[in-house]
């Protein structure tokens, strides 16, 4: 049985081209940038409105392009799911917060973070993103951490609920249980290492 696709329209055509190029374009745009940075997307509305008028999906596609494949990965991901922002203007919103917020693989675990806390803030950020609980908890897999930490992980590897429950049944167990024994937690919280200033 045969089965036969329906034709493009002119509008995914041209988003598929301009996703296409990105393997050969400068990328401009990733995550981890400061704000001021992102506003370069301000140099394409001139582009634009010297141009011919180019339609959101157009104009998103060219900001895309010259993207990172983490970002890529965002813009298809809310394609595929028909999330996609309406105007210009909202996904150029949509768009700052993704590049200046930190790339998914550089959210370390703090210093004085619980693994079970830790494990929520991940599976927030990832929905948040639309990144699949399969990667974060492959990220899990490879982080360093004591023996216990790492059979509960391990134990735990179809489901992120499932495994930050085992792990705050082990932090109430063991309340004294040092929470600093891996050592990748190199980062302190923001928010619970600031020195006041005289």
């Amino acid at each position: 049985m045969s089965t036969t696709q329906e034709p493009k329209s002119s509008e995914d055509r041209t988003l598929g081209s301009r996703l296409e190029s990105n393997k050969k374009e400068t990328k401009i745009f990733q995550m981890g940038m400061k704000i001021n940075d992102v506003k370069k997307t301000n140099i394409y509305d001139r582009m634009f409105s010297r141009m011919r008028k180019f339609i959101p999906r157009e104009k998103m596609a060219v900001l895309v392009s010259k993207s990172s494949e983490e970002i890529l990965d965002w813009f298809y991901e809310l394609g595929s799911e028909e999330k996609l922002p309406q105007s210009w203007q909202e996904f150029k919103e949509q768009f700052t917060q993704i590049c200046v917020g930190i790339s998914f693989r550089q959210l370390y675990k703090y210093r004085d973070e619980t693994w079970s806390n830790y494990v929520k803030r991940l599976t927030e950020i990832a929905q948040y993103r639309k990144i699949s609980e399969e990667t974060v908890l492959q990220k899990l897999k490879k982080k360093k951490a004591s023996t216990e930490i790492r059979l509960l992980i391990q134990s735990s590897d179809t489901s992120s609920k499932i495994l930050t429950t085992r792990l705050e049944e082990w932090e109430d167990n063991f309340p004294n249980y040092s929470k600093t024994q891996d050592t990748q937690t190199t980062q302190s919280s923001p928010f619970t290492n600031q020195k006041k200033r005289v």
